[in-house]
């Protein structure tokens, strides 16, 4: 009996789901600079022009993608194999711009913290009445997003509610349409 739970212990310890270390994530792990693909530091200048520090690379495993990125699109992400990086940009205004590359340096979303611009009154009210009756919006400093899906061009609000415990994500149209929650 104190061998299986030796084994089950050393299972837990070694297991990456657990010891996650400060710059790793469950749907993604924090690179270098110099392990980050050429394709996508080229692609970043273009993109970007604008950005030159505060910049940090994350290479996010196929099978993960749809997990962060992939909930409020029309288009799943491609799994497989394929590997995608995750850029994050101190943007203006003291936010954060993510952006979603594949492999080939290819821009395919990119997520803007809400620190520029208004939640459509719509969004509001939906959002903390009838079936969200108690929710509150989190703050739009860190909560709220604009979402852009570079393949279909397509933008969507993201927005975190919060009733005690119970954390929801609604991803609502720029006009403050209800798409749907997470």
């Amino acid at each position: 009996m104190k061998t299986l739970i030796a084994v089950i212990l050393m299972a837990l310890v070694y297991s990456p789901f657990v010891t996650k270390s400060q710059d790793e994530r469950l749907y993604a792990k924090q690179i270098s600079p110099s392990e980050t693909p050429e394709a996508i530091k080229e692609a970043l200048k273009k993109d970007f022009p604008d950005a030159i520090k505060d910049i940090h690379y994350y290479m996010v495993p196929g099978n993960m993608v749809n997990s962060e990125w992939g909930v409020a699109m029309n288009e799943s992400m491609k799994k497989g194999d394929n590997d995608y990086y995750t850029v994050e940009l101190k943007g203006e205004g003291g936010g954060f711009v993510y952006g979603l590359y594949n492999k080939d340096g290819e821009l395919e979303v990119m997520k803007m913290e809400a620190n520029n611009f208004d939640l459509p009154a719509e969004v509001t009210t939906h959002a903390t009445s009838g079936k969200y009756e108690g929710y509150e919006i989190q703050s739009q400093k860190y909560k709220c997003y604009k979402v852009i899906d570079k393949r279909t061009n397509t933008e969507y609000v993201q927005v975190e509610i919060k009733k005690d415990n119970d954390v929801k994500v609604l991803y609502y149209t720029p006009k403050g349409e209800f798409i749907r929650e997470k």
